[in-house]
């Protein structure tokens, strides 16, 4: 007999392709998450019946229960729920960065690799809103991007007055992606390897390519970097390099080249390190936080799911933390002359919800406490099916 849960009418809302059951399956998967810190369903399972208030659930009921919620039907409208919930969640104004990177690893001979784009908050806090797995080692294609921002469109529908600028690294380049970028409104600022696009800034500067590198050096030890335009594909888009500081550089490592659509140094400068901080999502979700790759689903769609389930304990935690951040004294140590804070609000908001959240119902009220009202009109756009990640 299925364990009832409290009701939950607001959040079932986002999800108007889907049974309440399956709404209340998704919430109880994250509070047993949140307890145990990870995704793997077989330990997950001895939360099930702690977080229930029950304690004549049996651990085979409890298992058969957590991998029932992956066989639902639409599991794609199922993750646009899931978005739909984490974008109303957070409140985006004005101009936003988005950052763009990929993670892998493998079960067994599957390879998980996900593709995230993401928007990132004021404080610099970077929030998942698309990913996308691929069964395959290696980069992404200028294609597979092209087609995750589009779907990025569909679920970014009532927020197309807010301008987006987007980071990536140096595996998101090509004259297509470029191309596309520019034609969707995008302005970005994109990180390229060394002596990528020389041919162009030949042309540009009119200096042969066996001479480029000792120009671009003097331009740098005089005034700091070196920048020129270039047309990429009929784009004219703009080739700057910096001396590259971060402690982070490879070996051989010492020029940061980046290519933009804007040509102004100190706004190039300043947005390009924004990027790191989707590196910081992947190490909370996958070390510090959920332990993502302890992942025991090698099928890719059901695998997707997972991914939007963390990323949803994720911004909860996030929210969580920030909300604390302004009422708890946060210590502030020094490292080599550089300060930083004792504590992330991700860890700040994962341990306070954990101490304070103890069951399903204090979950949902938590998060009912946290949904501002939701138009009738949108939800009723809602129940259009369209494929999302």
């Amino acid at each position: 007999m299925t364990t009832q849960l409290p009701l939950a009418c607001e959040i079932k809302r986002f999800f108007p392709n889907h049974r309440k059951c399956v709404v209340k399956n998704f919430i109880l998967l994250v509070q047993c998450i949140f307890k145990c810190r990870t995704v793997c369903l077989y330990k997950c399972r001895a939360e099930v019946g702690p977080v229930l208030g029950k304690k004549d659930i049996k651990l085979k009921t409890a298992y058969a229960r957590l991998i029932r919620f992956f066989k639902i039907k639409h599991i794609d409208l199922f993750c646009v729920g899931i978005i739909r919930l984490i974008i109303h969640l957070v409140d985006f104004q004005g101009q936003v960065y988005m950052s763009i990177d990929r993670t892998n690893w493998k079960i067994g001979s599957i390879n998980i690799n996900v593709l995230y784009i993401g928007l990132i908050l004021p404080n610099g806090i970077f929030i998942p809103i698309l990913w996308e797995l691929f069964d395959k080692r290696g980069n992404s294609s200028e294609e597979e991007r092209c087609e995750l921002i589009r779907r990025f469109f569909k679920v970014w529908q009532f927020h197309s007055d807010i301008k987006i600028i987007l980071l990536g690294d140096r595996e998101f380049i090509g004259a297509q992606w470029f191309g596309f970028m520019r034609g969707v409104g995008f302005s970005f600022v994109i990180r390229a390897r060394w002596q990528d696009y020389w041919k162009q800034v030949s042309i540009s500067t009119n200096i042969l390519i066996p001479k480029l590198e000792k120009h671009i050096e003097r331009s740098i030890k005089k005034k700091g970097y070196f920048q020129t335009s270039v047309l990429i594909n009929g784009e004219l888009l703009f080739y700057t390099i910096f001396v590259n500081t971060s402690k982070r550089q490879r070996k051989n490592d010492k020029w940061l080249v980046l290519i933009s659509d804007e040509n102004d140094i100190d706004w190039i400068s300043t947005s390009f390190p924004k990027r790191w901080s989707i590196e910081v999502f992947f190490y909370h979700v996958k070390t510090n936080g959920f332990n993502l790759e302890d992942l025991n689903l090698s099928d890719l769609l059901k695998a997707q799911l997972m991914m939007g389930v963390t990323a949803f304990c994720y911004v909860l935690s996030i929210i969580n933390g920030m909300k604390h951040q302004s009422t708890e004294k946060i210590e502030i140590k020094i490292q080599s002359g550089k300060k930083f804070r004792a504590i992330s609000i991700f860890r700040l908001g994962y341990d306070n919800l954990k101490n304070s959240v103890h069951s399903v119902k204090d979950l949902i009220d938590f998060i009912r406490g946290l949904l501002p009202e939701i138009p009738h009109w949108k939800t009723m756009l809602w129940k259009t099916k369209i494929k999302s990640v």
